[in-house]
């Protein structure tokens, strides 16, 4: 089985804060036995899926000229069904995309056509360096995740959309008006799309009941 196959098939997860962060911190471990330069790719890499919600390929797809510092902005130019979309990035990522090209700078000319990521041979990284490497990170993490929900790249995906959902409803947000927004933003075609990612969470669960409740209270009064 191929490790793109095994990331198709295999059910996400929904990693909490406190795993991705440890996920985050691990990444760094010089017990990470993890060949690349620089060495915060993998942390930099995670992170991006993780506060973007970018597909796999669409990361290892970004160039040096996608990126937009100074607007915190990534151009997604090879999208699934070829379609191209802005990606705003949060400060936090902010910060790490602009230590990581400081640390790249010192392997490779900060071009604005060659890729953001990089293996060391100074290409591309492949699918499989980015899944093999996650592999050995989840074990130095001991993240194994729940019966047959496995933990994948692709669950950063799964994550994210499940946490944006879940902050909508702790700021008191309309959820309906706010997912044809984050279709377009995850660039889904329509929100039928999007829904394939929303999973139900305790936490989640927990916001939609009182959700219920505060309408229901507010109906009987």
């Amino acid at each position: 089985m191929t490790a793109r196959s095994h990331d198709i098939k295999e059910t996400p997860c929904i990693y909490s804060t406190s795993e991705v962060n440890t996920l985050l911190q691990q990444s760094k471990s010089d017990h990470l036995p993890i060949h690349s330069h620089p060495r915060s790719i993998l942390a930099t890499f995670i992170a991006l899926l993780y506060t973007t919600g970018v597909r796999v390929s669409e990361a290892r797809n970004v160039n040096i000229g996608d990126i937009e510092l100074t607007q915190s902005l990534i151009h997604i130019r090879a999208g699934k069904y070829h379609k191209e979309r802005w990606v705003t990035l949060s400060s936090s990522m902010l910060t790490m995309l602009s230590e990581y090209l400081k640390d790249r700078i010192k392997v490779s000319p900060n071009d604005d056509g060659s890729a953001l990521f990089i293996s060391t041979r100074k290409q591309r990284v492949s699918h499989s360096f980015v899944y093999h490497n996650f592999q050995k990170l989840l074990a130095l993490a001991d993240i194994k995740g729940l019966q047959q929900r496995r933990p994948t790249l692709k669950s950063f995906r799964h994550t994210f959309a499940v946490h944006r959902l879940l902050q909508w409803y702790r700021e008191g947000e309309d959820v309906n008006a706010k997912l044809p927004i984050l279709a377009t933003y995850m660039g889904h075609v329509n929100i039928i799309s999007t829904q394939v990612y929303l999973h139900s969470t305790p936490e989640l669960m927990e916001q939609v009941d009182k959700r219920f409740y505060q309408h229901y209270t507010e109906q009987v009064k």
